[in-house]
């Protein structure tokens, strides 16, 4: 079975997306998630690469753009979706221009956000 790992400092935030995921996925992915960014990398290191990260970009400890460049250490390739409540432009236009390959979801999202997503 295909795993989502789904990051973010906020227990609401990850609930929300694992919720729509399942619904919409059932049986299709196994979802795991976690709220502290260092156990989440271990976590991936262990069983990297994956189908797909969602991950927050302003979370303690590790923000996402350092959690990004880690997992582009071991996984060039790892498709890695990015949710963030920022509005600072500087920061999207930063990271549209180091990884144009992702897609940035901003808060709040929507279901059929999250959704596209996956598919």
């Amino acid at each position: 079975m295909e795993e989502i790992l789904i990051i973010d400092d906020s227990p609401e935030i990850t609930d929300i997306i694992y919720t729509i995921i399942n619904e919409k996925f059932k049986n299709k992915f196994a979802i795991t998630t976690f709220n502290d960014p260092e156990v989440a990398f271990e976590y991936y290191l262990e069983y990297g690469p994956l189908n797909r990260i969602i991950l927050d970009l302003d979370m303690p400890k590790i923000t996402g753009k350092e959690l990004i460049q880690l997992i582009r250490e071991f996984h060039e390739e790892q498709k890695i979706s990015i949710i963030t409540g920022s509005d600072n432009i500087e920061i999207e236009n930063d990271l549209i221009k180091k990884f144009p390959e992702y897609n940035i979801l901003r808060k709040p999202f929507c279901i059929k956000e999250i959704e596209e997503e996956i598919m």
